[in-house]
Order: C-alpha cells, then sequence, then structure tokens
C-alpha cells in the first residue's frame, strides 16, 4: 500500500512539472518585463562587457576587439536615440464618421 502511495505523488509531481508552463508565466517571463528598446539596450550592454572580458582574457585580439566594440557602441547609441524620440502620432483618418443617431 505504501508503495503505491509513492507512484502515484510521484506520477503527481511528474504531470504538475510537465504542465507548469500552461498555468502561468514562468519566473524568467515575469523578469523580463520592459519595454523592446530597454530590452534591446540591455543585451547590447551585456555584449559590450561579454565582448571586454573575452579581450582581457585573451580570447579575442585587439583588433578584433575595437572593431566589434565600435559595432555594439554604435548600436547601442542607434538604440538610445531611438529610445529617447517622442512616439509618432498616431495617424488620423482621412473619413469622415457617417454614424447617425
Amino acid at each position: 500500500m505504501p508503495e503505491v502511495l509513492i507512484i502515484l505523488f510521484a506520477l503527481l509531481g511528474i504531470v504538475y512539472y510537465v504542465c507548469q508552463p500552461f498555468f502561468g508565466k514562468t519566473a524568467a517571463a515575469a523578469r523580463s518585463t520592459g519595454t523592446e528598446h530597454d530590452v534591446a539596450m540591455r543585451v547590447l550592454e551585456e555584449s559590450l562587457a561579454n565582448l571586454e572580458y573575452d579581450y582581457r582574457a585573451g580570447k579575442i585580439g585587439e583588433e578584433d576587439f575595437l572593431d566589434m566594440q565600435s559595432d555594439l557602441q554604435h548600436r547601442l547609441t542607434e538604440c538610445r536615440d531611438q529610445a529617447r524620440r517622442p512616439a509618432a502620432e498616431p495617424a488620423k483618418s482621412k473619413h469622415r464618421s457617417t454614424r447617425t443617431t
């Protein structure tokens, strides 16, 4: 009898683990809030930090490092500029409403 309970609880645990993504946000999804620009800036900043680490560890040569660093910094600057620009106003419809009451 105790063996049956152990097997039953193990099966319930497996079913819960497999079905967990369908019941709500995962911890990673809950942490990844932010606008598209915020996420892009974080990725670029992390990429720059990783690039510098790899260069200091001797994994990347100086010429390659400078090229990649320049490219990533340029992309980060563009991303920050886009984030600072005010959002464009929604386009107004050219058609008048013909609704009558």
